[in-house]
């Protein structure tokens, strides 16, 4: 029996969990505002939850990949990798567990600043930080740090506009009034 990387638990843990959001979502009451069966207010929740299961499998083929490259190869599949650290204070700290900390921060600093910053605002906020956090080291330079100023401009905006013009959905406005 093969053994299961990281890659295909990962990929497998999604796949089950979309299965349990899709389920759910095709609980939710349906509301029709406009009178017609087009987007209703569990369209999104059930794109997501199949968006979410056609990951999962991409996750888990790329873990089959994987574990048969190093098959190929005849590189243990139990072989441990050390983990990348960051010094902070004198302290040494799991690169990808201190991310991941980060990360729930910056999820959790949007959503208290999400009603008096206002969408956009928090949005830009949210978007810069969370893509300078996830950037690797090695694609930090002007270019991409000019990108990601624009695009946390932009792509808020957008939302914003399609959000509250073209789909008559309420989003919180804050100090922009």
């Amino acid at each position: 029996m093969k053994k299961i990387n990281k890659e295909m638990g990962t990929g497998i843990f999604f796949i089950c969990f979309s299965l349990f959001y899709f389920v759910f979502a095709t609980k939710i009451t349906s509301l029709q505002l406009f009178g017609h069966k087009g987007l209703d207010s569990r369209s999104i929740p059930m794109v997501l939850g199949c968006l979410m299961a056609v990951l999962g499998l991409f996750q888990l083929r790329s873990g089959f990949l994987k574990l048969k490259c190093d098959k190929q190869k005849n590189i243990p599949s139990q072989e441990k990798e050390k983990p990348e650290t960051l010094c902070f204070f004198g302290h040494q700290f799991n690169r990808q567990k201190t991310t991941l900390v980060l990360a729930i921060v910056i999820v959790a600093l949007y959503i208290l600043l999400l009603s008096p910053l206002g969408f956009i605002l928090s949005s830009m906020l949210f978007l810069a930080l969370l893509t300078l956090l996830l950037l690797p080291t090695e694609k930090r330079n002007k270019k991409m740090y000019i990108f990601t100023f624009i695009y946390s401009i932009v792509i808020p905006i957008l939302i914003y506009i399609v959000f509250v013009k073209y789909l008559a959905m309420i989003l919180p406005r804050g100090i922009l009034g």
